[in-house]
């Protein structure tokens, strides 16, 4: 699992004890009885299996293929989340973790980006869902965190353009239709406050944008002093669709109540 959620469940595992252990000097017992310990994941850096079962490259495959990762390292493998989620569900229930939030990778349920639905995609999710529902972890599920189909990247330029919306929407369409019946807690999009900035003002982020005084690494495409702000727009104007989506076609119909809002 990623190292940010290794760490939370080390902690967890810690205060879950009777005895308060040295280091930390507290227990669950002195957290408020709703507060929820939990722990997050994000597709890219989890799953793996990026050339199985249907999946198509994301932004991610391109840019850490091109070697733009200080370490050389890909997330080909990552920590191979899409074969061994049931024994990180394991170790999670072990731990006593009480909610678990991952992202879905857009290129593995909707390869092409809009329309046809990758069954071997929708199974992984499923899978994954129900071995936290059989496990009693709460889920909250992450629509999107940084990994644009790079299909789509490659048709119109991503969050850059006004078109992402609509492609947005739908994909959020799937998810909600797909997995609303399992999971309460959603969320639309990942820091809009630091994707836009990192990936099209710094480009240390895919697809790695960025001009000259402003980016850290050497763009070879970008405008700086635009396109951060243009993405930013798009993804807020994403981010409220979806969110009008859900109040128009599913908050009055779901069995259960949902929880929608956008990363911090």
């Amino acid at each position: 699992m990623a190292l940010s959620s290794l760490l939370l469940l080390l902690l967890l595992s810690a205060s879950h004890g009777d005895a308060a252990p040295p280091a930390l000097g507290f227990t669950r017992t002195d957290f408020p009885p709703d507060f929820v310990f939990g722990a997050a994941t994000s597709a890219y850096q989890y799953e793996g299996a990026v050339a199985e079962d249907g999946r198509s490259p994301s932004i991610w495959d391109t840019f850490t293929h091109a070697g733009k990762m200080p370490d050389k390292s890909t997330g080909d493998i990552a920590s191979d989340g899409y074969h061994k989620y049931k024994d990180d569900v394991k170790l999670m229930a072990d731990t006593n973790l009480e909610a678990y939030r991952f992202s879905i990778s857009w290129s593995r349920l909707v390869p092409n980006g809009r329309g046809a639905v990758n069954p071997k995609g929708l199974e992984y999710y499923n899978n994954l869902i129900n071995e936290l529902v059989k496990h009693g972890i709460q889920i909250h599920v992450m629509l999107y965190h940084l990994d644009f189909p790079q299909v789509l990247d490659d048709e119109y330029g991503g969050w850059l353009s006004p078109r992402i919306v609509e492609d947005f929407t739908a994909f959020a369409d799937v998810c909600f239709r797909e997995f609303g019946d399992r999971v309460s807690y959603w969320t639309t999009i990942d820091e809009p406050n630091i994707g836009p900035i990192a990936s099209y003002d710094s480009g240390i982020f895919a697809p790695g944008r960025c001009s000259d005084p402003f980016g850290i690494t050497k763009c070879t495409t970008g405008n700086s002093t635009v396109e951060p702000y243009i993405a930013a727009h798009n993804m807020i104007l994403a981010h409220a669709s979806a969110t009008r989506l859900y109040r128009e076609q599913y908050q009055l119909n779901v069995q259960q109540t949902w929880t929608l809002g956008v990363g911090h």
